[in-house]
């Protein structure tokens, strides 16, 4: 809150410093024979002390003189944030702030001001503009002309990408009232501000659950109707397998029936897991035990080519989480890797405690804190940009018809989101991928 200042401390200040003037022009006035050479007296080589002294007390001066037009700038601009019965934008209970028609901050309060990272009387004169990203800064532009031409009404609502702390942006609902003088023109405006970050946060995770919830309606309602056709598909191909009058080439397009009905089955098996991605009971498990186990397995069906690097955490980390689903996953990222790895190379898996801060946390859709991060890195073919951007996707796959579903990523963000955690998937072509479990630390 920008501090009410007393006009009354002001006064005294500004006549204290007369004071202190007067005796350095009395002091300068004296006759030469009788004071020392005040011309010398900023002189750092002179032995006088009174000289010395002399030069203190005006760089003194000049400094007190400066913080006194500080002081009276921010009583002004107090004075200007103060509505006709002595309202200061510090009294409102929200973040608020008040501007004049250009823009400009006459007065912030608190809140405001530690959103925006920054000091209130640091703040107090600047523009507006120089506090949202670059990007925004045409439509604020377009925002005050129409505020000041009338095209706009007195009191509109706008989102904007603004620069809080450190110089990292996040979006923030702006609420803004202008007051008209008597020919009609702005002569400040109020802005109210909301950091909307915790709230889009939870408007993308509802639109993914509510998409989640989707397709999984649709892939349950025909799982049970697909898995009977292909039990009677199988049932009949086995029957005709054991035909004795059946010769060669009818039995290897029997061969082809099977076949096929084994896909259908593992597809089916990928929706099952799919579908009920979260519906298991969640317990709690120490990572670094279930990431060991996968790590395990996935050695025995590796090629000599590929070896798998396990980096276990410093100190045991436990989260509640299915377990089930989070070996699974692990152990389908390592099995990606090595699909990845047509040369061969090493696949690293690492798992360590991070800190995820503000703009990290809104990225991945979670809430700030202390996650456990389960990482699963090669150094493959990768991905270009547009398969990276649809690869958490259902049923979206490259690989040849028949030998992937594209249910092994969508299948692990569900696992995970359940957790209350988040996929981080990085990617480069020819370069490598790495994707990164984040869930949250039972302490």
């Amino acid at each position: 809150m920008t501090a009410d200042i007393d006009r009354s401390a002001t006064e005294e200040v500004e006549a204290r410093l007369a004071s202190l003037r007067e005796m350095l022009d009395a002091e300068r006035t004296r006759p030469a024979r009788t004071r020392p050479d005040l011309a010398s007296s900023r002189d750092a080589s002179s032995d006088d002390p009174f000289v010395h002294f002399l030069g203190k007390l005006e760089l003194a001066l000049e400094a007190l003189a400066a913080a006194a037009q500080r002081v009276e700038a921010a009583r002004q601009a107090s004075d200007a944030g103060r509505g006709p019965r002595g309202l200061s934008v510090g009294d409102l209970p929200v973040l608020g702030l008040v501007t004049d028609a250009e823009g400009r901050i006459a007065s912030i309060n608190a809140a405001a001001a530690r959103l925006l990272g920054q000091g209130d009387l640091e703040l107090v004169g600047r523009r507006l503009s120089e506090l949202v990203v670059e990007g925004e800064r045409t439509r604020l532009a377009d925002l005050l002309d129409g505020l000041r031409t009338g095209g706009l009404d007195s009191a509109i609502e706008t989102d904007l990408r603004v620069l809080g702390r450190d110089g990292h942006p996040f979006t923030a609902s702006l609420h803004v009232a202008v007051a008209r003088d008597e020919a009609g023109r702005v002569a400040s405006a109020c802005w109210v501000v909301q950091d909307r970050t915790e709230a889009l946060r939870l408007e993308r995770l509802a639109c993914e659950r509510r998409e989640r919830e989707a397709y999984r309606q649709v892939a349950g309602g025909v799982i049970h109707h697909i898995n009977n056709l292909l039990a009677s598909i199988r049932g009949y191909s086995e029957m005709i397998q054991g035909l004795p009058e059946l010769d060669e080439r009818g039995r290897r397009a029997v061969q082809q029936i099977a076949l096929g009905t084994e896909r259908g089955e593992r597809l089916t098996s990928q929706l099952m897991a799919f579908t009920h991605a979260g519906a298991r009971s969640a317990t709690v498990e120490s990572l670094d035990a279930l990431v060991e186990e996968a790590c395990d397995v996935a050695r025995l069906l590796l090629p000599e080519t590929v070896e798998i690097v396990h980096r276990p955490a410093p100190a045991p980390l436990s989260a509640r989480v299915d377990a089930r689903g989070i070996y699974q996953t692990v152990l389908n990222l390592i099995l990606n890797a090595r699909d990845a790895l047509e040369e061969g190379g090493a696949i690293e898996v690492e798992t360590r405690r991070v800190e995820l801060d503000g703009p990290v946390a809104e990225r991945l859709g979670v809430r700030p804190g202390s996650f456990a991060a389960i990482r699963v890195s090669d150094t493959g073919s990768g991905m270009l940009p547009d398969v990276r951007a649809r690869a958490l996707e259902p049923f979206f796959s490259t690989k040849p018809i028949g030998e992937g579903f594209g249910l092994g990523l969508a299948t692990a963000e569900a696992i995970v989101r359940e957790a209350g955690g988040a996929i981080d998937l990085r990617s480069e072509a020819n370069v490598g991928t790495r994707v990164t479990l984040h869930l949250p630390i039972l302490d």
